[in-house]
């Protein structure tokens, strides 16, 4: 994608956003040169379909959920791959599930207790009772040029794809963390308890 980067405004955000799972509640703020949208989410559990998912260099989405195990699944409906350049944030965790790709710029700066980036998908209701497959025959790749992080001890990092390529910084805290890149078209996620990921 040469030119995806140059397409993503400074201050793109998620647009189209509607909550069909779960309970949360999507606000922004934007101007010329910056944005924020903060994801209000109140459920342990809320699945969110966007029609894009950017996120520009000088804009940040920020997560607020309940706690350290509450879950956000983001799904793009659309047609175009997702960048993200700027800040994701969360104190839970966030999963991006998009078809046609997700990469990941050299400024980016993703910090949550869980983080899955992938380009296969997972039914509303499976996520909803707690299950972890995903599965689909996607065409887009993940890339990350930039810092995918996790704020929690036992926090974990999965990438799945067709075709995974990581340029960039990929964190979970040693001995405790798990970071996992998978390629397939179909994976499971195993979990001990909330959040340990033991296996993909």
């Amino acid at each position: 994608m040469p030119n995806a980067f140059s397409q993503v405004a400074v201050n793109a955000l998620p647009t189209g956003g509607k909550v069909v799972a779960g309970n949360a509640t999507i606000s922004q703020t934007q101007s010329a040169t910056a944005a924020t949208m903060n994801v209000n989410q109140t459920s342990q559990r809320a699945v969110i379909n966007w029609d894009s998912f950017n996120v520009g260099k000088n804009a940040q989405v920020n997560f607020n959920q309940p706690n350290a195990n509450a879950v956000t699944l983001n799904r793009v409906t659309g047609p175009s791959a997702s960048v993200i350049n700027g800040a994701m944030r969360a104190n839970g965790q966030v999963i991006l599930v998009n078809e046609n790709g997700v990469t990941f710029g050299r400024g980016a700066v993703v910090n949550a207790a869980g983080v899955v980036a992938s380009t296969m998908n997972i039914a509303d209701k499976d996520f909803m009772d707690g299950k972890s497959t995903y599965q689909g025959n996607g065409t887009g790749k993940i890339v990350n040029k930039g810092t995918i992080s996790t704020n929690v001890a036992d926090g974990y990092i999965a990438l799945l794809a067709p075709e995974v390529q990581n340029q960039g910084y990929v964190l979970a805290t040693m001995g405790q963390g798990t970071v996992v890149m998978a390629a397939g078209e179909r994976i499971t996620l195993n979990f001990q308890g909330n959040r340990t990921l033991v296996g993909g």
